[in-house]
């Protein structure tokens, strides 16, 4: 009995350190840029509008500029407009807001927004964006019935900016980040298995019944 308590001591020891040295380890999580509402629907004809927006930026690393591509399938949605967001005019500072490339082609809205240097601060402003906003608005017309992605597209250059450095030596620094995609349909739900199934015998039976009670009369 002791040996038994003597291993389950250990045991739990062990399993606590584990769990300690998980916690004290464990990595930050980074900022998201996510697609809201992350689920969208309306009929052909109607428009619908979705936030780009940001969580998780830090003081460390305050938000500076970003750029983005959202990709759609131009047969069932087409991008009509686009807005910047609230999230760094917030800030209190002036940012340019880079135009909107719409191309209903290939399906895809290309935008941007960040802050220029000055001769006001000899450089970036002294503080970017924290926190959780808005960064643009995208508005889309439905054309079609069916299921598009309103998904991130990754380019080159990153898509969150921070400036390091003191000014005037100071450079821009992409930020690490998550994107959480959304999606469109119109498509409406399946139709049941059992529904079908249903309707098939249905049909069967009454066939069946149509063919003997003419055969009867015969």
């Amino acid at each position: 009995m002791r040996k038994n308590m003597h291993w389950l001591f250990l045991t739990t020891v062990f399993m606590l350190s584990i769990a300690i040295a998980g916690i004290d380890t464990a990595s930050p999580e980074l900022p998201v840029i996510r697609v809201e509402p992350k689920n969208n629907t309306a009929e052909v004809g109607e428009t619908f509008t979705v936030d780009i927006t940001v969580a998780g930026i830090t003081e460390e690393e305050s938000l500076y500029g970003w750029e983005c591509r959202i990709t759609f399938n131009p047969s069932i949605i087409n991008a009509v407009n686009a807005t910047e967001g609230s999230f760094l005019k917030d800030t209190g500072y002036e940012a340019v807001w880079l135009p909107p490339n719409m191309d209903n082609t290939v399906g895809t809205v290309d935008m941007g927004a960040l802050f220029m240097p000055s001769t006001e601060w000899n450089g970036f402003p002294p503080n970017g964006a924290v926190g959780s906003g808005t960064l643009a608005v995208v508005t889309f017309k439905v054309v079609g019935r069916g299921p598009s992605g309103l998904d991130f597209k990754e380019e080159t250059d990153m898509e969150l900016h921070t400036v390091k450095g003191e000014a005037p030596n100071q450079y821009d620094y992409p930020i690490d980040h998550t994107t959480e995609d959304g999606s469109f349909s119109n498509a409406g739900p399946p139709i049941p298995l059992h529904l079908i199934a249903g309707v098939v015998g249905a049909v069967v039976v009454c066939t069946f019944a149509v063919f003997y009670f003419r055969r009867r009369r015969a």
